[in-house]
């Protein structure tokens, strides 16, 4: 009889050891499905960016170049202003490209609607345009004419349909002389919404400035 109850006995401890053994490993389960079911969408400031005031501005007609900023605001944790001219660009793309031409060939700067009261005290500030003609469209340009950048650390980033960053960087050099111009970021226009890990390998690739 003694026997019979140590072996009831111990069984009934073992089954409970199973049992709680069961219990964690659900909820560990549980957990790490919750994590791959939701994976947090913020990320820490990359070290280069660290301890810097950011601003990512951008002028985006087709969304393409706004899809890239907002994935850079994310990555950096810095403000997002966007460039709007006071008269749209027409919707209609053919129409886009010859006025977009006429412009940059005259040096127009479209007005704007953006005011950028505040960039003084902005350390870092990544700037983002659609390669139109083998450069920034003319509502950058209008903005970076319009703003004071000495001291600065301008970091030019562009959607393309093949050009790479043109000539983009260097005239953002020319109109912004007392600024630090760094390397550009150049996306294809049709990839703009699944570059997370190469807009991360960027950034880490940027110099850290003294």
């Amino acid at each position: 009889m003694k026997k019979n109850k140590v072996a009831f006995s111990l069984t009934v401890v073992l089954v409970l050891l199973v049992m709680a053994g069961m219990q964690t490993l659900s909820a560990m389960d549980m957990i790490q499905s919750f994590r791959q079911a939701s994976p947090t969408t913020e990320k820490m400031p990359d070290e280069t960016i660290r301890g810097r005031k950011v601003l990512v501005v951008y002028y985006s007609r087709s969304g393409q170049t706004r899809e890239i900023a907002k994935q850079l605001q994310v990555q950096t944790g810095g403000d997002l202003l966007e460039i709007e001219t006071v008269e749209p660009y027409p919707q209609d793309y053919a129409a886009v490209v010859q006025q977009s031409k006429q412009e940059i060939e005259a040096n127009y700067k479209p007005d704007l609607k953006t005011k950028a009261e505040n960039i003084a005290s902005y350390d870092m500030i990544f700037v983002g345009s659609p390669i139109w003609w083998g450069t920034i469209a003319p509502p950058v340009v209008s903005f970076l004419v319009g703003n004071d950048f000495s001291g600065k650390t301008i970091v030019p980033f562009v959607t393309h349909a093949g050009s790479g960053v043109a000539q983009s960087v260097e005239d953002i050099k020319k109109l912004c002389p007392q600024a630090q111009v760094l390397n550009g970021l150049a996306i294809e226009g049709n990839k703009s919404k699944a570059v997370n890990e190469e807009i991360a390998q960027w950034l880490s690739r940027l110099q850290t400035i003294e």
